[in-house]
């Protein structure tokens, strides 16, 4: 790889193994559209609630094979009816489901998201199997056979956040893997005590900028990204929604990618599918930047329909869609 590939001199397509996400899983119950909150002891009505495969890993994996990419899921589940839909669902998109364990001891973690007309959401949501994932689970054959071992959804799995994760991206980077790291917003506010040791292993970090900036405390991306690269990551790419994405390694200054505009519905996993689209373009080979330009497709399409997945096109769809843009 060069260009902006510059921080790994790993070429994925040397390695034979699928892609492997390790990350939470999650049933979603989406309402849409909350036009009003009800108040206590009375209803609200929305044209549809719908139950969704979700959670980062979950999400991300699936973007992926959607992409033509193949990708092993490590995640756990409750022994539960939300688990067994869990299973099939994301078996029949074709996602390796060897690492995917059952929890007896906790139910399958299930979300309400209520969508706002105009696509935003509130979640209620109950954390169950995620709370066991751990480096117990990880199966080290797929990662010594993996070109990209994406960890999706840390601080919010407490079985991994912290030194293990450290430990498994550490030990991914031995085995000859391209690391990358997806967050979700920390309400604890532990931010660097629990992600600074990992930093250091991570090829690829792919925060929004409001992570971006609780993590730093610099507001402005280009410092922000700076300020990620001095704690250890080897590149950094900062999700900024509507607006694309700022890309910023040591190899130069930062690169800020468009968007693309979309009519937005539900923006339920459209990081996930950002995440997927970036690590589909670099398993082909692409230039950092380009593959960022790809992502940004991605996340568009994720938005414009319920669920995380649903809008997600194939690769030929996606290049189309870039193309059409010129």
């Amino acid at each position: 790889m060069g260009g902006m590939n510059a921080f790994s001199s790993l070429d994925p397509r040397d390695r034979r193994g699928p892609v492997v996400c390790i990350g939470s899983v999650v049933a979603d119950l989406v309402a849409h559209p909350l036009r009003t909150v009800p108040a206590p002891g009375r209803q609200a009505l929305v044209d549809s609630i719908g139950l969704y495969s979700g959670g980062s890993g979950g999400n991300t994996a699936s973007a992926l094979a959607r992409l033509g990419v193949p990708v092993e899921l490590i995640a756990r589940t409750g022994a539960d009816a939300l688990g067994e839909f869990l299973r099939q669902e994301l078996g029949r998109r074709g996602i390796g489901l060897a690492g995917l364990r059952r929890t007896a001891g906790a139910g399958t973690s299930c979300t309400l998201a209520l969508v706002d007309p105009d696509g935003e959401r509130r979640f209620i949501h109950a954390v169950g199997a995620n709370a066991h994932l751990s480096l117990a689970d990880v199966d080290w054959g797929l990662i010594e056979r993996a070109p990209l071992v994406h960890v999706a959804g840390a601080l919010v799995l407490p079985g991994l956040d912290g030194a293990p994760l450290a430990e498994l991206l550490a030990r991914a980077r031995q085995l000859g893997a391209l690391t990358s790291l997806d967050i979700i917003w920390d309400d604890t506010g532990r931010w660097m005590q629990m992600l600074g040791p990992a930093l250091p292993f991570v090829h690829l970090f792919l925060p929004n900028l409001a992570e971006a900036q609780a993590l730093t405390g610099c507001q402005a991306p280009d410092a922000a990204g700076q300020a990620l690269l001095a704690a250890g990551v080897s590149a950094v790419v900062i999700k900024l929604g509507a607006a694309g994405c700022l890309v910023k390694t040591a190899a130069g200054p930062a690169l800020t990618v468009p968007g693309f505009p979309a009519a937005a519905l539900d923006a339920t996993g459209a990081g996930d599918a950002f995440a997927a689209g970036l690590l589909a373009a670099l398993w082909r080979g692409w230039d950092l930047a380009a593959a960022a330009r790809l992502a940004n497709a991605v996340g568009a399409q994720c938005v414009t329909s319920l669920g995380a997945t649903a809008g997600i096109g194939t690769w030929e769809e996606t290049l189309a869609m870039l193309d059409a843009a010129g």
